[in-house]
C-alpha cells in the first residue's frame, strides 16, 4: 500500500493503521503525513470538537510532519510507532500547544527522524522493547504540563549516562540492539519498567557518570585508523 498527495491524511478522530511495507507520504511543503485538525467535519454532522485520536505505525510516514496538528488542537493524540517517522522540516511529530493528555510509545523497530514535540497536556513517552538500535535523532520536548517517560523494558542498570544541565537530558540506554542515544526536555518524571520512578534530577543522581562505549563498529574503524597510521610512520 502506498498512499502519496500533497496532504496525505486530513483526519480529526479516529484510528489509523500503517502496517509494515505501507508508505503514507504527504508531497506538499507544508502537508503532514496525517494532519489533525482541531474540530471534526465531516461536510454532514455538525462540526464539533475533535475525539481522540489512535495512530498504530508499522510501516512508513513522511511529510513536513510526519504527524502534525493543527495549532487550535484540544484532543488527545496516541501514537504506537514501530515503523519509521520521517517529519522533513526536522520535526516528526508536532502536537498543539493546547493538546489533550497525549502519548507516544516506540517499540520494535521503531525510527524517529526528527523533533516529537508534545503539548499542554500531562503526556507519556513509553520505551518498548527496541530492536532498532535507535531511538531517535532529534529532540523529545515534553512541552507544558507533568510529562513521564517511562522506560518500559529497561532498569536503572541499563542506563549507561543520564546527564541533565538543569534543561536538558543527554541519555544514553543499552538495549538488546546496542547502545541507544537521545536527548530531552521538558519531562519531570521518569519511570521503569518495575515501577520505580524519579524526577529528572533524581534520576541525574542516581546514575554514576560513565563514559559511554563506543559501538563495535566505531571501535573497529578507530583501530583499523591506529594501524594505518603506524603503519605509515614505519614506511617513513
Amino acid at each position: 500500500f502506498f498512499f502519496k498527495q500533497k496532504t496525505a491524511y486530513d483526519i480529526d478522530e479516529g484510528e489509523i493503521y500503517n502496517y509494515a511495507g505501507a508508505s503514507i507520504i504527504s508531497t506538499g511543503p507544508e502537508g503532514a503525513g496525517i494532519d489533525v485538525d482541531d474540530v471534526f467535519d465531516n461536510s454532514r454532522d455538525p462540526v464539533r470538537a475533535a475525539n481522540p485520536l489512535y495512530v498504530e505505525n508499522a510501516g512508513y510516514i513522511e511529510g513536513r510532519f510526519a504527524l502534525g496538528a493543527d495549532e487550535n488542537a484540544t484532543s488527545e493524540i496516541n501514537v504506537v510507532n514501530s515503523g519509521t517517522l520521517y517529519g522533513r522540516s526536522g520535526v516528526a511529530i508536532s502536537l498543539a500547544a493546547g493538546q489533550g493528555d497525549s502519548s507516544v510509545t516506540l517499540t520494535g523497530s521503531s525510527v524517529v527522524m526528527g523533533d516529537v514535540v508534545f503539548g499542554g497536556g500531562d503526556d507519556l513517552l513509553t520505551v518498548a522493547s527496541l530492536t532498532s538500535g535507535v531511538l531517535g535523532d532529534g529532540l523529545f520536548d515534553g512541552g507544558d504540563g507533568f510529562d513521564t517517560v517511562v522506560l518500559g523494558s529497561y532498569a536503572l542498570a541499563d542506563l549507561l549516562s543520564f546527564d541533565f544541565d538543569g534543561t536538558l537530558v543527554d541519555l544514553a540506554l543499552q538495549t538488546a540492539n546496542g547502545v541507544v542515544t537521545a536527548q530531552f526536555t521538558n519531562f519531570e518524571n521518569w519511570m521503569f519498567g518495575n515501577g520505580d520512578s524519579y524526577s529528572t534530577s533524581a534520576l541525574a543522581a542516581a546514575v554514576p557518570a560513565s563514559q559511554v562505549p563506543l559501538p563495535a563498529g566505531m571501535a573497529l574503524l578507530l583501530g583499523g585508523l591506529g594501524g594505518f597510521a603506524a603503519l605509515r610512520r614505519r614506511k617513513a
